[in-house]
């Protein structure tokens, strides 16, 4: 959402802001308010982006932001500004959990209540780094130890999600390139190597 849109409203939830030198992460039950009232302090300071939750939601919410965060910690809520790049991911990835995809009904019919009311699941997917206009695919089940999360491949040293017809075109991409390797006697034997293939 906007925040020329959002200014406004009246949410609660755990905001994201930044004054592009360090990023501050709080909890608010009114953020617009809240943004207002740190612009008054520091006139560059901006909206990154919110997660939305229930009031009795708030200081939970905030503590798991300061954990998954807790490596990037400076002093007080401030935090590395390294993690503005970080945080979109944080809250969609937070928002599919608290929406709950796995649960059968919301598979069945791609809807979900939310605070604001029913809303399509894939509204809240991650955008697919590849195929512009389609959303990263799932992997896993709800309820293991890894849970339902995006499929994401690390490529490059950078993690992107992929959506479904990504992902195959993905796998056809690197068979098709393990064989040219292996023809050309180029791609390195697991069994007889700790090291990894060349792709």
């Amino acid at each position: 959402m906007s925040e020329g849109r959002f200014k406004d409203m009246i949410y609660a939830g755990i905001y994201f802001i930044t004054d592009d030198n360090q990023v501050r992460i709080g909890m608010s039950k009114n953020i617009s308010q809240r943004i207002k009232q740190h612009r008054s302090s520091s006139s560059t300071a901006r909206l990154i982006t919110w997660l939305a939750c229930d009031d009795k939601e708030l200081q939970y919410e905030e503590n798991l932001a300061h954990k998954h965060f807790e490596n990037y910690h400076i002093r007080d809520s401030f935090y590395s500004i390294e993690i503005s790049t970080e945080v979109l991911s944080y809250v969609s990835n937070r928002t599919n959990e608290k929406l709950d995809f796995g649960k059968p009904e919301n598979q069945k019919t791609g809807k979900v209540n939310t605070l604001f009311g029913e809303k399509l699941t894939k509204d809240f997917l991650p955008q697919c780094d590849y195929i512009s206009g389609l959303t990263a695919g799932y992997i896993g089940t709800k309820h293991t130890r890894r849970g339902l999360r995006p499929r994401v491949k690390w490529i490059n040293g950078e993690r992107k999600y992929l959506s479904e017809k990504a992902h195959k075109m993905y796998i056809e991409f690197s068979k098709d390139t393990k064989a040219r390797l292996k023809e050309k006697g180029l791609l390195i034997n697991k069994a007889n190597s700790n090291d990894r293939t060349l792709l």
